[in-house]
């Protein structure tokens, strides 16, 4: 068991790489390789969150722990986005983000990632990246309640409908908290749920090129973009991205996870994965990014992620000495 975590602790840490590669990368440059992110990266961090659920824990525990570890994060990071931005307003090195306080508590009050449609109409903002602690945080609410249903196909019927019905609200307005996002989820933190119970990913070498094909095939067509709960073919689309997390697990496993320094520095970052979070958050917001220094700046995102958790950790047992 422990060994697995581990294992998926290091995988959340390539995603948090792949992350960023996607957030800074030019889109319209390299349309292929952005797309191929899409169907990848948000799904696998859900698929992790599935495997660690601990569905025997009541609601109220998972409310209650999902305050603590996703929420006050999020809370946190708005607060210095406020701070920030009014310092940017007196710098010329910064951009500035958002135009004033009363926009920032509007935004991470309806937190949703990207500008769009709202209940209260046009949004011009979005959260950035920290819309995913929203995201997970409704989503493990949800996945506990429908790990109550007692049978396998109840359960499989119900997170059909959750995310019928993610796919859905989309298509009419943007709901608040990344809620979309949270339902759109539920098949891929059940697929989760699953290798935790089965301790390993069964995959012959044809499942695994059929995953990659079918990876290949869905980037084509589109991006999968689960800020937004959009996807092309949100049916086949979400097969082809169980197949990409698939496909990602497996190479991690068998190949990634054998190099040990590479193992331990994902591990590292996987274990502070919210942090992190919120670290390349500030940094996507505040520093312009374009398509020449974005892998600079990618790698920069990661650097700075290692060297404020590092800070953070050694503050902490200063404090307890």
């Amino acid at each position: 068991m422990d060994t697995l975590k581990g294992r998926m602790k290091s995988l959340v840490g390539l995603v948090f790489i792949l992350l960023m590669i996607e957030q800074v990368i030019n889109a319209q440059q390299h349309i292929h390789i952005y797309q191929l992110l899409t169907i990848v990266t948000v799904p696998t961090i859900f698929f992790v969150v599935g495997y660690f659920i601990d569905s025997t824990r009541s609601f109220s525990h998972l409310l209650l722990n999902g305050i603590k570890k996703m929420v006050i994060p999020y809370v946190i990071t708005s607060i210095v986005i406020m701070a920030l931005n009014i310092l940017a307003s007196q710098l010329s090195w910064i951009k500035q983000p958002f135009s004033d306080v009363k926009t920032i508590i509007k935004t991470f009050a309806y937190g949703i990632g990207w500008p769009t449609d709202t209940l209260f109409g046009q949004s011009s903002f979005g959260v950035g990246l920290v819309w995913l602690l929203l995201a997970i945080f409704f989503a493990t609410l949800i996945f506990n309640l429908v790990t109550k249903l007692e049978k396998s196909w109840l359960m499989v019927i119900a997170i059909i409908m959750l995310t019928a019905a993610g796919y859905w609200f989309r298509t009419i307005v943007q709901l608040p908290w990344s809620l979309e996002a949270a339902l759109i989820a539920q098949p891929f933190m059940y697929f989760g749920s699953l290798i935790k119970d089965q301790q390993k990913m069964p995959m012959t070498l044809a499942t695994f090129f059929v995953g990659i094909i079918l990876w290949s095939i869905s980037s084509i067509s589109g991006a999968f973009d689960f800020t937004v709960a959009y996807n092309p073919h949100p049916i086949l689309g979400t097969i082809a991205s169980l197949f990409a997390v698939s496909v990602i697990y497996v190479f991690h496993d068998r190949v990634i996870y054998q190099i040990k320094p590479l193992q331990i520095i994902l591990k590292y970052l996987g274990d502070h994965f919210i942090l992190g979070l919120s670290v390349a958050t500030l940094v996507l917001l505040f520093i312009q990014i374009n398509s020449v220094m974005a892998n600079v700046y990618t790698i920069l995102i990661v650097l700075i992620s290692i060297a404020v958790i590092v800070m953070l950790q050694k503050l902490i047992l200063l404090i307890k000495k």
